[in-house]
């Protein structure tokens, strides 16, 4: 016990050794204690991590990234469940994939994963795209890339920074916001989409700005399935109730994370009563395929029994 604490006092003194504290204990305690990991690192000022991802990768995350963050460390990976719903749904990989709020990369890698090879991510905010940047590098993947946020019209806009939860930055009122960023905004029909495409998007509640900017006939014509983490908890049931529409209008099949169908007539009730915070919806015009396609079966089991190994902490 005593040669435990000389360890982590000598970790403090020095940034060397806070790299190697880290780097050994990081295995034992990651999946047990993924949140007090995280805090002695913002302790010992270590802002990144290097670890495994879905068994199959390597990712850099942000030490300060709140519950994506504890889902890699403690599972392996973040969502992947919800990828599994899209993919087995949808069958075909071939259309190109795009992740609008692509963070550091992880919905990017579960996608890889399930056999997607065309990937664009768009993500706005500096520290993230820079980690996004660096995790499709290191892992050989190669993404079109954009640093920006997609809405309504071209320009600029402030957004609110989460400093508790990196995946939580909003251009909404953002209670206990540390700042702000100004971000380059683009449209979605300014991407150069005139082909099949699957969208994901995870926008903490700008989901209905970044639909606006698809034009009257992109998603009709060329979507082939949607993912969409709807947020009225930060955009107001009225957005929210427009996406929902939109989506319920345009994707005969539509169910939520976890593949169940989505009862559309009492999700707008409770959306319009305040009764949901955000909840993941997938669309699909097609029935399930008849079998695996390429890619199939690749992600099984990532999340659940995934144990991630530090490579490095710098």
């Amino acid at each position: 016990m005593a040669g435990g604490w000389l360890d982590f006092i000598g970790a403090a003194l020095s940034a060397r050794r806070r790299r190697l504290y880290v780097a050994a204990r990081m295995p034992a305690v990651a999946a047990r204690k993924p949140s007090a990991l995280l805090k002695s690192c913002a302790g010992l000022g270590i802002t990144s991590l290097v670890c495994r991802y879905a068994q199959a990768y390597e990712i850099e995350i942000d030490t300060r990234a709140g519950h994506i963050a504890v889902a890699v460390l403690k599972t392996g990976a973040f969502q992947p469940e919800v990828m599994e719903v899209l993919a087995a749904a949808l069958g075909d990989r071939r259309p190109l994939f795009v992740n609008v709020g692509a963070n550091i990369g992880t919905t990017l890698l579960n996608a890889h994963r399930r056999g997607f090879a065309r990937l664009v991510g768009i993500e706005p905010v500096a520290r993230n795209f820079a980690l996004l940047e660096g995790n499709m590098a290191r892992n050989g993947i190669d993404a079109r890339l954009h640093r920006m946020a997609l809405g309504r019209a071209a320009g600029t806009l402030e957004i609110n920074l989460d400093p508790r939860n990196a995946g939580g930055h909003s251009f909404h009122a953002l209670p206990g916001a540390q700042g702000t960023e100004r971000v380059a905004v683009g449209r979605l029909d300014a991407l150069d989409l005139a082909e099949p495409f699957v969208l994901w998007m995870d926008t903490e509640g700008f989901e209905a700005e970044v639909l606006a900017g698809a034009g009257p006939e992109l998603l009709a014509r060329h979507c082939a399935a949607i993912c969409v983490e709807l947020s009225p908890l930060h955009s107001g049931p009225g957005p929210a109730l427009e996406v929902l529409d939109l989506i319920a209008g345009l994707f005969p099949r539509l169910t939520d994370g976890a593949g169940a169908a989505v009862d559309v007539p009492a999700l707008r009730a409770r959306i319009a009563a305040g009764a949901v915070g955000q909840i993941d919806l997938v669309g699909l015009r097609v029935p399930a395929g008849p079998g695996p396609a390429a890619g199939d079966g690749a992600g099984k089991g990532a999340g659940k029994n995934a144990r991630p190994g530090v490579l490095t902490a710098p």
